[in-house]
């Protein structure tokens, strides 16, 4: 842990923190307004690819150039969730103000600009871009735009994202790389979730594109949903769907597979349905193969549907 307080000596507080903040994201040129009352705290976890660093400031700006990054030997992207406060991320041309419950990623080994003015709390993922790729099909489509942690994934994503910090904070000892596995694929299928819509989309296309999201969510329990389905349900023909979806940089049976699991993972953590058997839940998510279905879960999710199904209603008993 580095902690800055008070009783740090201004003219050295700048030091500290620079080198901190350094050794956990790169180097970087920082500086901390009003040093004399400036205090700060960074806790980590995770000894592997993936790492927790929960950073809390009074205020700083951040700026990575090119020369920061010429050194770098290995691509690494940050996942920061705000969980108090207020912070402004700038990367490769876009800017994104994040306020508590929101969330965005940057590339650490490319320049950047963060910045924060008033006291702020942020929860930060570090992962391998090799690694994060395995669940994100491509980071940089969602540099610096801002994701609400909302519904059931942005829910248990903010909720375990805390409290690892919480972990980290008060020492509770080592976490499984399982469990920050877990938190990263479940952040990763809420920015999937939230993908920025292609330029080349017509107001038309956008509009089929949500008609056919909506389709999709309202017949996920039908184990016959695909695109010649879906097709018919639009009044399209099949190619014309493919396309519309290609467009949009996605896939028909990619949307119907996230559309299934979402439905099996709040059916999961749902009180109510505790006693339901998985491959019933299985079937109720159009999942014709329970074995399939926890193939698919386990690959998105980073947990079997048994283990899910016991940390969420777990939470919701503490």
């Amino acid at each position: 842990m580095v902690m800055v307080d008070l009783g740090t000596q201004p003219g050295r507080k700048q030091r500290i923190w620079q080198d901190a903040i350094a050794w956990h994201f790169g180097e970087a040129d920082l500086s901390i307004q009003r040093p004399d009352r400036f205090v700060g705290r960074i806790v980590t976890l995770g000894d592997g690819p993936i790492r927790l660093v929960k950073v809390e400031s009074d205020n700083e700006i951040g700026v990575r150039t090119r020369r920061h990054a010429a050194g770098d030997t290995e691509e690494v992207f940050v996942i920061a969730l705000v969980n108090r406060g207020e912070v402004e991320f700038q990367q490769r041309g876009r800017t994104c103000v994040l306020s508590a419950g929101m969330t965005t990623i940057f590339d650490a080994s490319e320049p950047y600009v963060i910045r924060h003015d008033n006291p702020a709390d942020v929860i930060n993922l570090t992962a391998p871009a090799s690694l994060l790729r395995s669940f994100v099909r491509r980071p940089h489509d969602h540099v610096c735009r801002a994701v609400a942690t909302r519904g059931l994934v942005g829910k248990v994503s903010r909720d375990l994202l805390v409290g690892l910090a919480e972990a980290a904070r008060v020492g509770r000892g080592a976490v499984s790389h399982g469990s920050l596995q877990l938190a990263l694929a479940s952040i990763a299928v809420l920015l999937e979730e939230r993908e920025p819509a292609q330029p080349g989309l017509s107001a038309r296309q956008a509009a089929m594109l949500r008609r056919c999201k909506e389709i999709i969510d309202a017949s996920v329990h039908e184990p016959d949903l695909g695109p010649k389905l879906l097709a018919h349900r639009m009044g399209v023909s099949v190619r014309c769907l493919h396309g519309l979806f290609h467009a949009a940089g996605t896939t028909v049976c990619g949307d119907v597979l996230a559309a299934r699991l979402e439905s099996s993972l709040k059916a999961l953590g749902d009180p109510g349905m505790a006693a339901v058997r998985l491959k019933e839940i299985a079937f109720a998510s159009g999942f014709a193969n329970p074995s399939a279905f926890s193939a698919q879960f386990k690959k998105r999710f980073g947990r079997t549907p048994g283990e899910m199904r016991e940390q969420l209603l777990a939470r919701r008993d503490a």
